[in-house]
């Protein structure tokens, strides 16, 4: 399965991957707005977030790729490394802001289930469907380089499992 727009394909993967964003900071914004964060608070503490995301996401898989392998052979995005970088974003804004520090760490804790699980939905659709030609997950692409087709297939068992987990469980 593939989107073709214009010349651009979209994976799965990457549906899922902007679709845990945007579950994600649904829930933040609704669970601090509730809380009485001022909006302006709650968007700026997205923004930081989004950055250290994304950022030790990228560079977390690339240090990993370096260890493991001596090169670095694709781009992708761990989801461990944008866990540490949203924990990081999440401290950095509790030291700004002094105000609802419990209701912040709380809130943000709580949405990294959400992403999690999304994202690993976009994990079972790249193995499922066998989308090799961009790996936006270092998962799948460690499945492809070790040729395992066992490996692989628990695997897609696995993120089936932890997407129910950590989504219709979560809160």
């Amino acid at each position: 399965m593939e989107i073709i727009v214009k010349q651009w394909t979209v994976s799965p993967y990457f549906i899922c991957f902007l679709g845990s964003f945007i579950a994600a900071y649904v829930y933040v914004a609704t669970g601090l707005y509730r809380c009485g964060m001022p909006k302006s608070y709650i968007v700026y503490s997205a923004l930081l977030n989004t950055v250290c995301i994304l950022y030790f996401g990228w560079a977390f898989t690339m240090v990993t790729q370096w260890q493991e392998y001596g090169e670095i052979t694709s781009v992708g995005f761990s989801s461990l490394g944008g866990m540490m970088g949203m924990l990081l974003g999440v401290w950095i804004f509790t030291r700004i802001v002094k105000d609802h520090k419990e209701d912040i760490l709380r809130t943000y804790v709580m949405s990294l289930g959400l992403m999690y699980g999304i994202s690993k939905l976009g994990c079972f659709f790249c193995r499922v469907l066998s989308w090799n030609r961009i790996s936006w997950c270092r998962i799948c692409f460690l499945c492809e380089r070790s040729g395992n087709l066992r490996k692989n297939v628990s695997d897609t068992a696995g993120r089936v499992d932890k997407f129910s987990v950590f989504v219709f469980i979560g809160e």
